[in-house]
Order: C-alpha cells, then structure tokens, then sequence
C-alpha cells in the first residue's frame, strides 16, 4: 500500500504516495508540539505522523516520523522512506518494534532524516512497503521482517 499526503512546505509540495490530508497547507513550524505532528495515516492500529523541518541541520531540509502503536499488544513495522528532489532521490529502508500503546519519533529510534545534504528542497517524500505486523506479548529477538530482504518492500 502506498501513501500520498500533500502539504506545502514554505513552497515545497510534499507528497507521501494515494492518502489525502485535509486541512490547511502550512509550513511546519519548530516544534514537536501535539498540535504539530501531522497525519499520514493510521494502520493496524499504528499511527504514522510526520514533522518537517525547513533548516533540520541549519540549512537543508528534513524529516522527522513519529510512530504511535494504539493495540494493546506490540507490533513490528517495516516501511520504505522516499524522499526526492530536483534531480535526486533517497530511500531508506526501517524497521522495528514498538510495545504496547508505545511511542516512537527522533533519531535515535531510526525517524529523523536529512536526505539532501547539498541544499536541495525536499520536493516529494512517499512510503513505499509498509507493513505491520502484531507480535505476541513478550515476544522477544528479532522483527518478522528482519530475514527478508528490504529491497523486495518495493
């Protein structure tokens, strides 16, 4: 399944692959306030929401996920992040845990990215391949994903 979401970006159209946001098209401001998290969409009980920052490194681009398991039981997830820009694009591929009613954002847990290091606008970013998965309580070790190959999640 894939996502799109199209928010303004100070100018910068994103878009996040077949899901439409309603509401105003503004520019994200420098918070992780509740209000500020923005919606991509919600499955099997996984709320994916997204942050972007105009000048994440004090000059390029970024984005940030946050990740909200809502089940009363731990999932893995797996997606492909795409992001893309005038005559460039950048995936990458993530994967992980989260415990019940767990919450999961930063870079430390895998969802920060500044793909463009050379001052290219962040034009379009999509999710490709996602996937969620419940596990059972105390389920321990690896994700179901982990022994499969993150190319085939395109």
């Amino acid at each position: 399944m894939n996502v799109r979401i199209r928010r303004s970006f100070g100018g910068v159209m994103a878009f996040l692959a077949g899901f439409a946001v309603a509401g105003p098209l503004l520019a994200q401001p420098r918070t992780a306030g509740e209000w500020a998290w923005k919606p991509i969409l919600m499955h099997e009980g996984v709320r994916f929401e997204y942050l972007f920052y105009p000048a994440a490194d004090n000059f390029n681009n970024g984005v940030v996920v946050k990740l909200t398991n809502t089940n009363d039981h731990p999932v893995a997830y797996r997606f492909t992040i795409i992001f893309r820009a005038e005559g460039a694009t950048h995936e990458e591929y993530v994967e992980g845990r989260l415990a019940a009613r767990e919450i999961r954002t930063g870079d430390a847990a895998g969802l920060f990215w500044v793909p463009f290091r050379d001052g290219r606008s962040i034009g379009e970013v999509g999710l490709r391949g996602f996937r969620v998965t419940p596990l059972p309580e105390g389920a321990g070790g690896r994700t179901p994903f982990e022994t499969r190959n993150p190319e085939s999640v395109h």
